[in-house]
């Protein structure tokens, strides 16, 4: 596990979509999904310990990109993000970036930072995938 670096503060996309009770909504992401952009998995992780969760960061044992996961220690009260998946991208979804949030009653919200045209899918995926545009 790496040093949490500091967040920095300030500038595009740094909103936060997770509310005060520690929730997240499609609805939140879509109206903010530039808050994931370039973002770190320690910076993400630093959003969601400000927001009362107890996490634990992780390789990802199934990915080829190199993706963390950000297990969620304390479920419930009101908490309802279950785990993050930071991917650089190149793995089999292609070269762009994303962020996976798994929630207990939103489903899964993925976070692309790119357009449809260059996100590789089998077209089984249950996730609500919202593209920030780019590369």
């Amino acid at each position: 596990m790496s040093k949490a670096r500091k967040v920095k503060t300030g500038g595009k996309g740094t909103g936060n979509v997770i509310s005060s009770q520690g929730r997240v909504t499609v609805n939140a992401i879509k109206s903010n999904p530039n808050v994931f952009k370039g973002k770190s998995t320690d910076e993400i992780a630093q959003m969601l310990r400000d927001n009362g969760y107890d996490i634990v960061i992780e390789k990802s044992k199934r990915s080829s990109s190199g993706a963390e996961i950000i297990k969620i220690n304390n479920l419930g009260s009101g908490r309802n993000i279950t785990q993050v998946q930071v991917s650089p991208g190149g793995g089999r979804h292609g070269n762009n970036p994303y962020v996976k949030i798994s929630t207990s009653d939103q489903g899964i919200i993925k976070v692309v930072d790119g357009s449809p045209n260059n996100y590789l899918t089998d077209g089984a995926e249950k996730a609500t995938i919202i593209f920030t545009g780019g590369k």
